[in-house]
């Protein structure tokens, strides 16, 4: 992911010795509370997406234990149709792992959530 760039920040000058006019100095403080806020508003929706992120992984663990499959074998899961299946199989596995149906969320998963 790329880093957020924000607008570069004036440079760090006392403002008592800064030659400005009062509408300068206004439009200076405006201007910087802006990009203040700006950072704050970034900072919050990149913790939003953290979070959505981690209960994502934990949705999937939980699957993984529902559905008794390795945790290390790099699984896709499809949430648009509903499958769990893994790309790189060996020949030989193919007829041991078919293509898995994702369980109801409020069915399978909800008891995982509740015992946790």
């Amino acid at each position: 992911m790329k880093p957020i760039r924000l607008p570069k920040l004036i440079r760090q000058v006392s403002l008592n010795y800064a030659k400005l006019s009062p509408e300068q100095l206004d439009a200076l403080r405006r201007r910087y509370t802006l990009i203040q806020k700006k950072r704050e508003q970034l900072q919050d929706d990149l913790a939003s997406v953290k979070l959505i992120e981690s209960e994502f992984e934990y949705y999937k663990q939980s699957l993984l234990d529902i559905l008794k499959l390795r945790k290390k074998k790099g699984y896709n899961f499809n949430l648009q149709n509903g499958y769990v299946h893994r790309p790189n199989m060996k020949p030989w596995e193919n007829g041991r792992m078919k293509k898995k149906l994702i369980p109801d969320f409020p069915d399978a998963v909800k008891r995982e959530l509740v015992n946790v």
